[in-house]
This record gives C-alpha cells, sequence and structure tokens, in this order.
C-alpha cells in the first residue's frame, strides 16, 4: 500500500553540507562563548542586530554560525519575560490553541530529517531552515503533521487551530494534508490558511510558535514542538545556553 509520504520528495530540510564542521562540538564551544557575549551586550541596552555583527565579526563565525546566534539569543531579559508566559502543554485541555503551523511543522520536518534544531535562549525549539515564502510538501511531512497530531490526542478532549500563512506556496495542500489527517484521527483540530499569522497570534493565550514578536506579544504560549521532539529518537539539537539551564 502506497501512503502519502511515498509521493513527496525526499530532501534533507534545514541542512547544509557544511553543519558537520561549522556545528562540530569544538566550535560550538566558541559559538556558545559568542552568545554569552551577545546576550550580556544586548542586556546593557544595544540591539540586536548591531550586537549580533559585532560579536559575530569578533568571533570570526561562518554564516551558518552567524544564523544560529541570530535564532538563539535574545538577552536574558527578554528570555525571562518569554518564559515567564510559557505554560504546560496540558493547558490546551481547557481552551482553544493557537498554532502557527509552518513554524512548527517545518521545525519537526527538519528534526525528521535529521538535520539541525537549536534550543534558544527562551526555551523555544527554532529551525535553520530559513524558508522564505516558498514551501513545499515533503516526504516527512506527513510524519510531522502525524506527530503533531499524535501528541495533541495524547492530551484527551482538545480543541486547535492551525493556522498557514496564505501567501506561502503550497499552504493549501498543506491545510488539506493536516484537515484529512485530523479527520481520520477524530481529533477536534481544525487547519487554515491566514493572511497574517503572527499577527493572528498577538495577544491571544495558548498560542504555539517560537517567533520571537510572538512569544512577546501574546498571553501565554505552549512549547509544542519540544514535547513532539521527545517522540523523534536522537534529535540534533543544539544548545549554546545549556550549561546554564
Amino acid at each position: 500500500m502506497k501512503h502519502d509520504s511515498d509521493t513527496y520528495p525526499h530532501v534533507r530540510r534545514g541542512f547544509h553540507d557544511h553543519d558537520v564542521i561549522d556545528l562540530a562540538a569544538e566550535r560550538l564551544q566558541i559559538v556558545a562563548g559568542a552568545a554569552r557575549e551577545m546576550s550580556q551586550i544586548i542586556d546593557w541596552g544595544y540591539s540586536h542586530e548591531s550586537t549580533l555583527t559585532f560579536v559575530s565579526n569578533h568571533y570570526q563565525l561562518t554564516e551558518r554560525q552567524r544564523g544560529l546566534l541570530a535564532r538563539s539569543v535574545s538577552g536574558e531579559k527578554a528570555a525571562a519575560r518569554r518564559t515567564s508566559k510559557l505554560v504546560e502543554i496540558g493547558n490546551l485541555r481547557r481552551g482553544m490553541g493557537l498554532i502557527d503551523g509552518f513554524n512548527l511543522i517545518v521545525a519537526l520536518e527538519v528534526a525528521l530529517s535529521g538535520s539541525p534544531l537549536l534550543r534558544g535562549q527562551d526555551s523555544s525549539i527554532r529551525d535553520l531552515a530559513g524558508m522564505r515564502g516558498t514551501y513545499r510538501i515533503i516526504h516527512e511531512t506527513p510524519r510531522a503533521v502525524g506527530l503533531v497530531l499524535d501528541v495533541l490526542g495524547s492530551l484527551g478532549d482538545v480543541r486547535a487551530e492551525v493556522l498557514f500563512d496564505e501567501p506561502v506556496s503550497n499552504s493549501g495542500r498543506l491545510v488539506a494534508l493536516f484537515n484529512r489527517t485530523a479527520r481520520e484521527r477524530g481529533l477536534n483540530v481544525h487547519a487554515r490558511t491566514c493572511a497574517q499569522v503572527d499577527k493572528a497570534l498577538f495577544g491571544r493565550p495558548l498560542v504555539v510558535s517560537s517567533d520571537s514578536l510572538v512569544l512577546d506579544r501574546c498571553k501565554s504560549w505552549i512549547n509544542l514542538a519540544a514535547a513532539c521532539l521527545e517522540r523523534v529518537p536522537d534529535p540534533w539539537i543544539v544548545d549554546l545556553f545549556e550549561s546554564e539551564s
């Protein structure tokens, strides 16, 4: 019997050929030092962008390492504000969850492809895939969708809405895949497209996203990606602040 995943291309989402070098343990020790320095400078009041440039140049980081720094470091003050709004996944039993669909699915596709993810200073899970408005369904997509629904289904009677950015290519196909799979499992989870997903999550409780603007402006958030990754064997997660947690 042919499964959905058999019809989609095999692509190692979010992997660069130099990752085995740029993200090797000895290199990451240097990047972690840069991350600590960047965090301190941001907390002194300097902008994220200017600090990233200064620190990356000082440590002579590669483009991939700069990207890791950019998406990992928020500064301790911002990280504390965001984590203060982080709530347990069980809260989904008491209200409607709002999920940033591409944000979550791409991260899980990356994990299932054996490519690197990062755990930010604010505890969120982020990818390094660099999606810029263009998306295509790959071999791992049905597994990623199934993983999300497995976790949601394990919570019992939950309600969730999954929002996919309408301007992004193939968003409609991904909505159809998500809704079909949810129906097959009898779950009260519905996916739809949305013109501006991030703005739809501003000011809302029980959101699922790793977008820094969303985490800064939501009422509360749930780290659903981390819960899903507990079901992925040995995911590649880079944590520049691991020794501080």
